[in-house]
Formats: C-alpha cells, sequence, structure tokens
C-alpha cells in the first residue's frame, strides 16, 4: 500500500483493502518464514488527485471502510490506513471485527467512533503491535 501511496504523482488508493483481497505468495512453514503478501482486487481502486471530484460513497466493504466513506466526506489514502489497521486488527484477534453485525450497524458504530473490541486481542500480543 505504501508503493501505491507514495511512488505516483496521484496517489492509487484501493478503496477496498480487507484481508480477503491480501494473499500470501508462499506457504508459511515455521516462524521464520518470510511473508510476501499480494494486494489483489483493483477493481474499486482510483487516483486520488486535487482536480478530482468527490469519490463514491460507501466504496469498500463495511468491516473494513474508513468513516469518512461511510459519511460521504471527501477521503484520501488514509482511508486505505484506517483499513489496514482493521486487518492488522483481525490478525492480532484472529477474528473478524463487529461479528454479527449488519453493514448499516457496523456503520452506524464506526461514524459514532466506536472501533472493534481490543479485548479480543490474544494477552500474549507485544504492545507495540496493540
Amino acid at each position: 500500500m505504501g508503493y501505491l501511496h507514495n511512488h505516483f504523482s496521484s496517489p492509487i488508493l484501493h478503496r477496498d483493502l480487507k484481508s480477503l483481497n491480501l494473499l500470501i505468495s508462499q506457504p508459511v512453514t515455521n516462524s521464520e518464514s518470510y511473508i510476501c503478501t499480494k494486494i489483489t482486487d483493483f477493481g474499486l481502486s482510483r487516483e486520488n488527485s486535487e482536480a478530482s471530484e468527490m469519490m463514491t460513497e460507501n466504496t469498500g466493504t463495511y468491516h473494513w471502510m474508513a468513516p469518512e466513506i461511510m459519511e460521504a466526506k471527501p477521503y484520501t489514502f488514509k482511508a486505505d490506513v484506517y483499513s489496514y489497521g482493521i486487518v492488522m486488527y483481525e490478525i492480532l484477534a484472529r477474528k473478524t471485527p463487529y461479528p454479527g453485525l449488519t453493514g448499516p450497524q457496523i456503520a452506524s458504530l464506526v461514524v459514532k467512533c466506536q472501533r472493534p473490541d481490543m479485548k479480543m486481542i490474544q494477552d500474549d500480543c507485544p504492545e507495540e503491535l496493540k
């Protein structure tokens, strides 16, 4: 994502970053394995140039969607950073965020600044990752 956001004259926003769109390129066989992740599904991606009109609202998947997108506010690459944070939560908690809730229910919580339950993250997780 850093490459997409920083190596072009106008950042490329993925707009649907989620665990289902991240593929591990080779098997992880032990704790020493190098993990190389490939980002897929660029169907919703677009350039973020200052000259562009406001981007489409509610683009992406609610579980990983940034609040500014849900509220139909202008957004930047920071929306992808929010989605990345939710992916990290999912890895550390070993659960999809907001289990059992519908998209509109998730949106209602997220725009009120409620985030996934940090108590779901494993106790032995390093504080730096939390």
